[in-house]
């Protein structure tokens, strides 16, 4: 029955948004290059339990003009991260470039990150000052999704992206916190 149904492209969007209680200046470098994660800071969850990698740090690079990042995740998954608009201690968007990144040799980086169904659009943080020593950030990330049943594929999705952010957010929280 799957079949007999065409396959759609939907784009979708999860945000997660935190207070941090330090300046955007304090906190936007960070966020352009995250500094490294350590498992006191970053509490792993039921999706790292079944094999989602969790991010470790990220390092910035220039090359040729462009800005990027590499992400580095544990598994050995690091992921290729061009700066694709950039105002400082506002706002950072970045699009993740799969063909220059190391995947793990696992079927759902094949299958997911590699195959035709889901593409990451954009992923990008935005800082709301609240005073001068608290600020609102925001973590989104926009994704298309291509299947005969996008509803089904969404729900887990949202919820890994969703879990993702959550948790890189209030870990890079713990870290400027104690700093």
């Amino acid at each position: 029955m799957e079949k007999s149904f065409p396959d759609r492209t939907q784009d979708y969007k999860v945000s997660y948004s935190l207070i941090i209680n330090k300046s955007p200046e304090y906190i936007f470098p960070n966020l352009v290059e995250v500094p490294h994660l350590t498992d006191q800071e970053y509490k792993e969850g039921f999706f790292q339990f079944i094999g989602i990698p969790r991010p470790i740090e990220s390092n910035l690079f220039q090359e040729n003009g462009t800005q990027y990042r590499i992400g580095q995740f544990t598994d050995g998954l690091a992921l290729y991260e061009t700066i694709e608009k950039q105002v400082e201690n506002q706002y950072v968007n970045y699009k993740i470039d799969l063909n220059k990144s190391q995947l793990r040799d696992r079927p759902t980086d094949k299958h997911i990150l590699k195959g035709n169904n889901f593409e990451f659009v954009n992923i990008y943080y935005n800082l709301s000052p609240i005073s001068s020593d608290q600020t609102k950030v925001t973590l989104s990330c926009d994704y298309k999704i291509t299947s005969k049943m996008n509803f089904y594929a969404n729900f887990w999705a949202k919820l890994v992206i969703k879990d993702f952010e959550t948790r890189l957010l209030e870990a890079i929280k713990v870290k400027l916190e104690m700093q």
